[in-house]
């Protein structure tokens, strides 16, 4: 997709980044108090996750209510089914939660987010065979409330890539299918957003926020063994979803193809952004228009305040916001790492990734405060 980059590695970064990667923020508006120092003057430390007979440890989400309770999840592969796709930071070490204690199964996880210590919410699916032995997926729905974790049932047959918790009463989530889930008043509504597609074609949501009021969804069609993928941007309208904008992307594209990314998120001044390939975008005036341009994939931004935003991706990028500029943080460098995830506060920040470590693969948190 980038010509100065060998294109088969960087069509397999991008394959692995955009369907397994998912990060959503809060829309709360409420500008939190400055931070005690900026992330450019951090001290960073590096934490490793991954536990012994696993080859693979792919953190693919992370997310905190305070520096002292910290949650990433994500892939694990290896003997060790049951522990290592989710870990908790307690403020002195990382540790994995057998968080399927009183449920009926574990699932793979894909996403976190919440809004304190006793409203988080993990998304994913469960890998199961059907009369026939064909091979679907289980949406995987769970709730922290502080004490156990809870399995919410929703009878779809889809997995779940996206979650994005507006409060204690209210949750959304995405995935397979174009499926929405809205849960509200302790219930789950299921909607499905439609496009044209084959048989062979794989439409998923990654995103869907609130904003203004309004609910906005962000997602991309991709026919099966292609790298050509497309690309939609829909709000609902009057109780259907309106196609806001769509972009088609080869492996030829360039910057300029490409016109907003297949995540959203929206930030401490109330403005919507989306992010992936080049960068990030703002959606201004009804259209999307460059916010931050760079020469890779942005994986996970997060607005911490107006004046301290932070975007990571592949590649090892990482960069800050300052309210004037960006800088890439250089204090700590970690090579071949694709990040995946970025959380912060106004005391500290936690940058989760992964890389090959020998023969196997575990991830990193980079730690700055």
């Amino acid at each position: 997709m980038k010509k100065q980059i060998r294109k088969p590695f960087l069509f397999f970064v991008f394959l692995l980044v955009t369907i397994f990667l998912l990060n959503f923020s809060s829309c709360d508006t409420t500008e939190p108090p400055p931070p005690t120092k900026s992330p450019r003057d951090y001290t960073w430390s590096v934490d490793t996750l991954g536990l012994p007979n696993t080859f693979q440890t792919l953190m693919l989400s992370i997310w905190g209510s305070s520096e002292n309770d910290v949650y990433s999840c994500g892939h694990i592969s290896g003997n060790r089914v049951g522990l290592g796709d989710l870990w908790h930071y307690d403020g002195k070490q990382w540790e994995t939660i057998d968080y399927s204690k009183n449920l009926e199964f574990r699932g793979s996880l894909q996403a976190v987010h919440g809004t304190s210590d006793d409203n988080v919410w993990i998304v994913g699916y469960k890998y199961w065979q059907d009369v026939h032995s064909n091979e679907i997926k289980i949406p995987y729905i769970i709730k922290y409330d502080g004490a156990r974790w809870e399995k919410h049932e929703v009878d779809t047959e889809h997995g779940v890539y996206g979650v994005y918790v507006v409060n204690e009463f209210e949750t959304w989530a995405c995935g397979d299918g174009g499926i929405v889930y809205h849960y509200k008043n302790h219930r789950w509504d299921l909607d499905t957003i439609k496009v044209p597609m084959t048989e062979n074609d794989f439409f998923i949501i990654y995103s869907v926020v609130q904003f203004n009021g309004e609910v906005y969804a962000i997602g991309t069609n991709r026919e099966k063994y292609s790298a050509d993928t497309q690309y939609y941007f829909f709000k609902k309208e009057s109780g259907f979803w309106k196609k806001m904008d769509e972009i088609r992307v080869v492996v030829s594209s360039t910057r300029n193809d490409i016109t907003f990314g297949n995540k959203l998120i929206v930030n401490r001044e109330n403005q919507l952004l989306s992010y992936g390939s080049y960068g990030i975008y703002i959606w201004k005036n009804n259209s999307w228009e460059k916010y931050f341009p760079t020469n890779y994939i942005i994986t996970s931004v997060f607005p911490q305040s107006n004046n301290n935003l932070l975007a990571v991706g592949d590649f090892g990028i990482k960069y800050h916001y300052n309210g004037s500029d960006w800088q890439e943080l250089n204090e700590i460098d970690v090579s071949d790492i694709v990040y995946s995830g970025v959380w912060a506060n106004n005391k500290e920040t936690f940058i989760v990734g992964f890389k090959g470590i020998g023969n196997v693969q575990k991830s990193l948190v980079l730690h700055g405060k």
